[in-house]
């Protein structure tokens, strides 16, 4: 039962122009069916009715007419009178009988002078003198009036009539209101989904152009509508302009923030340039203040002159081996290495 609840809610709420087709063809349904189903029962009403007074009437004007006839036991004039009722519309049979139910004067002449012995006849054996309905429902009528005489109950004239002319029209009227009831649904349909389109359309064009502003493009919501969707549209385009200039806004504040952090940026970097300069001439002026102190020293001066020996003896043993030795170079080795031994000695002691 959930399930089917489900699957009901599922197909009602797919679709607006759905929902609107289908109320529109309930409702005509539904309200047509109504007027078919009134319609027809006052019309069945009505003609039933109708063919009881007539039949009631048919009856009781052959009781009046006849009584002169039945007294006199005359049964040709009795016969014309029957006759001449012969033309009435839908009548099956009208007859002429005593009160011992024996036929006087019948529609079909062959019944003259026989008993009625069926169940609904024998009735009238015990039947007050007045009109009786013998048989009344929706396919015929049978009507038996009093035949009277100076006051005395001397017959009764009986008619049956058919309802099938009621019953045929009481058919073609349900056809006809049918027919009214599906054309009525139909206009109802084609109006609705005049309808729904015209509706669904528009709220398909909001729901792209939403899916168009979550992309990022620019969009315009107005519709050319005064109706509410007119007037929601026009609430969207205030939305989206509002926001739009927020965005801008926001968009202007964070570019000037960036622009702002760009410069900070830079100044700091310039800073810290500084800085790693400052860092490395204070450095370089610590080192340059030890080396002098060093080489101020005695010591100092020593590991300086016995460093400067190195380098020489290095240098001329370099050009002892390749065999390019000159006289003045040994010489000048010799009076540098004197000098730094001089320079060695006298810083040590």
């Amino acid at each position: 039962m959930l399930y089917k609840s489900m699957l009901l809610k599922k197909f009602w709420t797919k679709s607006i122009g759905r929902q609107l087709m289908l109320g529109i063809v309930l409702v005509h349904a539904v309200l047509m069916s109504i007027f078919v189903i009134d319609l027809v029962g006052r019309e069945k009403t009505f003609l039933i009715d109708l063919s009881q007074k007539q039949a009631i009437g048919l009856a009781q004007t052959l009781a009046t007419n006849g009584s002169s006839w039945v007294l006199a036991q005359d049964f040709i004039g009795m016969e014309e009178i029957i006759n001449s009722q012969s033309s009435f519309p839908d009548i099956k049979y009208a007859l002429f009988l005593d009160t011992k139910l024996k036929v006087l004067a019948f529609t079909d002449s062959k019944q003259v002078g026989k008993y009625l012995d069926d169940d609904i006849s024998k009735t009238l054996l015990k039947a007050k003198a007045k009109t009786n309905l013998l048989l009344d429902n929706f396919g015929y009528i049978d009507v038996a009036a009093p035949i009277m005489a100076n006051n005395r109950h001397i017959g009764w004239a009986r008619v049956g009539i058919s309802r099938k002319g009621i019953t045929n029209n009481i058919k073609h009227v349900t056809q006809k209101g049918i027919f009214y009831t599906l054309f009525a649904i139909i206009v109802g349909v084609i109006f609705a989904w005049f309808m729904s389109r015209s509706i669904t359309v528009d709220i398909r064009r909001l729901v792209s152009s939403a899916n168009k502003l979550e992309a990022g493009e620019s969009i315009n919501f107005t519709l050319n509508r005064e109706d509410e969707l007119g007037q929601m549209a026009d609430n969207f385009q205030s939305l989206n302009e509002t926001l739009d200039d927020k965005v801008k806004t926001r968009t202007r504040q964070v570019t000037e923030a960036n622009n702002q952090l760009e410069q900070t940026i830079s100044e700091l970097k310039i800073t810290q340039n500084e800085l790693i300069e400052s860092e490395k001439m204070a450095s370089l002026g610590g080192l340059v203040a030890g080396v002098a102190h060093e080489i101020n020293t005695p010591i100092g001066i020593g590991v300086t002159a016995a460093s400067l020996l190195s380098e020489q003896t290095n240098e001329f043993t370099a050009i002892y081996k390749s065999g390019k030795m000159k006289r003045s170079a040994l010489a000048q080795f010799v009076d540098d290495v004197r000098d730094n031994n001089t320079q060695v000695l006298s810083n040590l002691n």
